[in-house]
């Protein structure tokens, strides 16, 4: 699969993104630029839980987990959790190319052995901002990712 093309329609849009821990009210809001890739949208997540990046995810457009529809993953093994293979890398995927309309929702899951969901919730485009990522605002405190189990 060939890499998206960056398009002068991409440059210069922000897409926001609200951002919730899964059973939840722990998240937030992201902005990121429309030229980005969902491995950027990754690594806004990444910050906004304060996770360290150090396992693989997958974003599932079809908005359900381990869903059979459209999936866009990490660089690493993925295709042997997944129950169909992925559409593609998500550091190839442009958030441009995807097509969203506001309130769109997809599912994110992180570490696939401890399962961090994540349901995602297109905002809209702001015109004008460019940029890798933001954190826009952050809801409570997100859980540490590798907890104590002695507690």
């Amino acid at each position: 699969m060939k890499k998206d093309k960056i398009t002068t329609k991409d440059t210069g849009r922000c897409y926001t993104f609200l951002v919730r821990l899964e059973h939840t009210k722990i998240g937030g809001k992201v902005g990121i630029g429309g030229d980005k890739t969902l491995a950027d949208l990754h690594l806004a997540i990444q910050e906004l839980f304060d996770w360290d990046d150090d396992h693989l995810y997958s974003f599932f457009m079809d908005n359900k987990y381990w869903g059979k529809g459209e999936t866009y993953s990490t660089l690493g093994n993925e295709e042997d959790f997944l129950p169909s293979p992925p559409e593609g890398k998500a550091h190839e995927k442009r958030l441009s190319s995807l097509a969203l309309k506001a309130g769109d929702k997809f599912k994110y899951i992180f570490d696939y052995g401890d399962e961090w969901r994540c349901q995602i919730k297109f905002v809209g485009i702001r015109e004008g901002e460019d940029q890798k990522y933001t954190i826009i605002e952050k809801h409570g405190t997100p859980p540490p990712q590798y907890p104590d189990n002695d507690e």
